[in-house]
């Protein structure tokens, strides 16, 4: 979504006639609109966990990880040939995102009461020293 924003704005004071008087903050964003000449994009945000580092708290085993996030976009004029010709009055944007994600477990440190514990017996208890 961040290639179809133009401009991003945050109006930290709005208390004033222009904005409803009311509120303390909020935010307004622009939607890019087309252009007389057809734009387009593909892309990929790749993420592998052969590209990362350990995390410092997961131990010695890595999460698994293979993300793609992608997607297309395309946007121009509306034309159709010996009907009607948009250029300088109607524009067309598209965009199409897609999500993949396979994610391992973090093989990190998992505490789990014992049974006496749960009963609210801790007479056993040991402290770290």
């Amino acid at each position: 979504m961040v290639e179809q924003v133009a401009e991003y704005t945050v109006v930290a004071n709005a208390f004033n006639a222009e904005y409803g008087g009311f509120g303390s903050w909020f935010t307004t964003v622009t939607m890019k609109s087309g252009t007389n000449a057809v734009h387009g994009m593909v892309y990929d945000y790749f993420g592998n966990d052969d590209l990362n580092a350990r995390n410092f708290f997961q131990g010695p085993v890595k999460q698994k990880l293979r993300q793609n996030e992608g997607g297309f976009q395309v946007g121009g004029p509306v034309y159709i040939p010996r009907v009607y010709d948009g250029r300088n009055k109607t524009f067309l944007f598209f965009r199409q995102g897609l999500y993949y994600a396979r994610l391992g477990g973090t093989g990190g440190l998992q505490t789990v009461p014992r049974a006496d514990f749960k009963t609210g017996d801790f007479s056993r208890f040991v402290d770290g020293t």
